[in-house]
């Protein structure tokens, strides 16, 4: 992949720092051509009514014709005023806002307050999701210490302009996605689209090798690293140069209520050997099969991979000693690294009973 290209997605480079506008979900649906008559409707037959009773002799004092009508254009201009804002709500702007440089993302709040939420330095990588129905694209930015998903809601508008993004995009599920875009300090990190394009921009302007690199820690605070050639851990090194064989499974881990469900990914190149392990996310698969239902076929050929790669068959749990932690978010795209690689797969795992081989 080229990251210039990456970079020129939207048609150029960004100067920086870049200012991105948080968008907030719409506090009220826009005023129907109804309602928006409703008041012209009122006031017209106030006047009219007034204006008979006053013709009739049954209000003495004309006078009372004219306070009567201001207060209709009162009631009208309030009427207005109200429906203004509730237009402005809809819009969706949130006084909150990221600033991002060189450096790294500041989180603005409405009393201009500013809070570093998220830092590129020393390294950094991130990666592209999106929803199954592509209507979601989210940036995941990682550095070992923490990590940041912004994102954008997709419009028919824009598709054509984001369509080699989402190629490179990783499949989640709406809801993982969400809970990964709600900040702890309260915003959801949700931008329109042209700012994410900014960021993104920005990203491989600061690093032209960040597109695809993951930083994580496992729940010791050991680092787990994916980079283009190799993928680094507590446990091990794989070499994603170089032959090894992997394996999707699922197990379960105490009984009844108290159980959890786990997925697991068993890599093994030469002496070397892991289980990836974290809480079971979304069925990606799902997802992806009720927009096959819905469009008569695969949509795009990343969504069948994604399908595939979903997969694990179930195993008893692996051993304490081979497992790192990760967090479940990111368990897909390091499948999609690793099946990459020069790989042989299998549908069970040879000399190793305890994996359910």
């Amino acid at each position: 992949m080229n990251p210039k290209t990456l970079a020129m997605a939207q048609g150029g480079l960004h100067q920086e720092p870049v200012r991105l506008a948080l968008v907030t979900a719409a506090k009220a649906g826009p005023v129907s051509p109804a309602r928006r008559r409703l008041p012209w409707m009122l006031v017209s037959g106030l006047a009219l009514t007034l204006t008979l009773m006053v013709t009739f002799g049954l209000v003495s004092h004309p006078g009372l014709l004219v306070a009567a009508t201001g207060a209709g254009v009162f009631t009208l201009i309030s009427w207005l005023r109200q429906a203004a804002i509730v237009r402005s709500d809809s819009a969706g702007v949130s006084p909150a806002h990221l600033t991002a440089d060189r450096s790294g993302l500041l989180l603005v709040t409405k009393d201009a307050q500013a809070e570093r939420v998220f830092s590129l330095l020393p390294k950094f990588g991130f990666s592209l999701f999106a929803t199954a129905d592509r209507s979601r694209l989210v940036v995941a930015l990682t550095n070992g210490a923490s990590s940041l998903c912004v994102g954008a809601d997709v419009g028919p508008a824009d598709r054509k302009r984001l369509s080699w993004l989402m190629s490179h995009a990783v499949t989640a599920c709406r809801e993982d996605l969400a809970m990964a875009m709600q900040s702890t300090r309260g915003p959801v990190m949700l931008v329109d689209t042209t700012s994410l394009l900014r960021l993104i921009d920005l990203m491989t302007q600061v690093d032209a090798t960040s597109f695809g690199r993951v930083m994580l820690t496992d729940n010791l605070g050991r680092e787990v690293v994916l980079e283009r050639d190799r993928l680094l851990t507590s446990r091990c090194t794989i070499r994603l140069d170089q032959p090894l064989e992997w394996r999707g499974l699922v197990f379960r881990e105490g009984s009844g209520a108290m159980g959890v469900e786990y997925q697991g990914t068993w890599v093994r190149q030469g002496k070397s050997e892991m289980v990836l392990v974290s809480l079971m996310a979304g069925d990606v698969r799902q997802s992806i099969h009720e927009i096959e239902t819905r469009t008569g076929g695969w949509p795009d050929a990343m969504l069948r991979q994604d399908a595939v790669l979903a997969n694990g068959s179930p195993a008893a749990p692996p051993p304490v000693e081979q497992r790192v932690a990760v967090d479940r978010l990111f368990m897909l795209p390091l499948r999609r690294a690793i099946d990459a690689a020069h790989v042989e797969k299998r549908d069970s795992i040879p000399g190793d009973a305890s994996l359910g081989g």
